[in-house]
């Protein structure tokens, strides 16, 4: 893979990695032996109109049996039986911005940057349950331990809980707009923004500023 932009990347079976690589397509990775496979999305046709015109397709394996591919429509993969499904859409996405954030029983969690998504996995329907406000972005998004999900934004921290459909806002005037953000086992959000490492404490209701005295380097 040296030398490939690889921009989306997800498990396939015991041995094999599923590669997106931006403006190449898509391949199957052998971790035993290395060799590299070109797989194809639906036909020769739809894989280079996906793969090979500025945007990126990405993966995300939300069951052992199934990988989506996420591009103009959400592109279901059924691994044993070798075949493709479309998922229904309410409302057209943003193509190039959607990505996963978790699967549960209840179904998968997807977002863009102007919604978020659930995937009912038993009739293939994406149905959005949250869109942003005027001039706000969701610039990436994540799940934790009791169901929240917390998104980074142009406008700061959001935690949305899906089960009643609740919005809070958490302002801070430590950072502006979040690039990346990730929960870790604890319940801790990891929020990168302004160049910056921030965690913040939901049972406490407080941000963290990290500096190189906490061994993070800028």
């Amino acid at each position: 893979t040296n030398g490939m932009k690889i921009a989306s990347i997800c498990g396939f079976g015991q041995e094999q990695l599923m590669l997106s690589v931006f403006s190449e397509g898509l391949f199957l990775l052998n971790l035993r032996s290395g060799n590299l496979a070109p797989f194809t999305l639906i036909d020769e046709a739809t894989t280079n109109r996906l793969c090979r015109h500025g945007h990126a397709v990405n993966l995300f394996q939300d069951s052992p049996n199934t990988i989506l591919f996420l591009a103009d429509h959400v592109y279901i993969y059924h691994i044993d039986q070798k075949r493709f499904s479309i998922a229904h859409e309410e409302k057209p996405i943003y193509w190039g911005n959607l990505q996963g954030i978790a699967s549960t029983p209840q179904g998968t969690y997807l977002c863009d940057t102007r919604r978020v998504y659930q995937l009912n996995r038993e009739s293939g329907q994406l149905e959005a349950i949250l869109t942003c406000r005027q001039g706000q972005a969701i610039t990436s998004a994540t799940r934790d331990s009791i169901g929240h999900i917390w998104l980074g934004t142009n406008r700061g921290l959001v935690c949305f809980t899906p089960s009643n459909g609740s919005i809070t806002p958490l302002p801070t005037e430590l950072y502006n707009e979040i690039s990346s953000i990730a929960c870790d086992h604890k319940g801790r959000l990891w929020i990168g923004a302004d160049n910056n490492l921030f965690s913040y404490l939901p049972n406490e209701q407080r941000f963290i500023m990290y500096g190189e005295s906490d061994g993070v380097l800028p």
